[in-house]
């Protein structure tokens, strides 16, 4: 039987491979994206210590109507995800008026990012974060 604690522990617990995977899709190994993966892996496992010592009763009841796919359910997630997509349309709109707007939309999907990843997209991805780096001035090497 699936309780709230259960999917609680489930959606922290996958936190810290889908930030690995994430970081390893975009070749971003910087110290803030280490940083970002060492603070979630901190706080999942001192969530899972808690979880152990004190539990939380109220977590402990299951989840029955999502369990059962009850029809009441089913059209509440329905309704859940049509606003998600409303608003999720129009900020695609919104966002279409600034010219990078093309691009982005071209190499993201509506949900998720593009799982059609290609080495020569993963690097032209790469190349396009580093913009601001390659286009700093350079010292001549009689300063370096």
């Amino acid at each position: 039987m699936v309780t709230v604690n259960w999917i609680i522990n489930a959606h922290k617990i996958l936190a810290t491979p889908i930030l690995l995977a994430v970081m390893w899709h975009f070749h971003h190994w910087s110290a803030a994206a280490f940083l970002y993966l060492g603070l979630h892996g901190t706080y999942t496992l001192l969530w899972l210590i808690k979880q152990a010592v004190f539990p939380d009763k109220r977590f402990a009841q299951p989840r029955f109507v999502i369990v059962s796919w009850h029809w009441q359910a089913a059209l509440v997630l329905a309704g859940w995800f049509l606003y998600c997509v409303r608003n999720m349309r129009r900020k695609d709109k919104s966002m279409s008026r600034y010219p990078e707007f093309a691009a982005y939309k071209q190499r993201t999907g509506m949900l998720l990012p593009a799982l059609n990843c290609t080495a020569a997209s993963a690097l032209r991805t790469k190349l396009d974060y580093d913009v601001p780096a390659r286009n700093k001035p350079r010292r001549p090497a009689s300063q370096v």
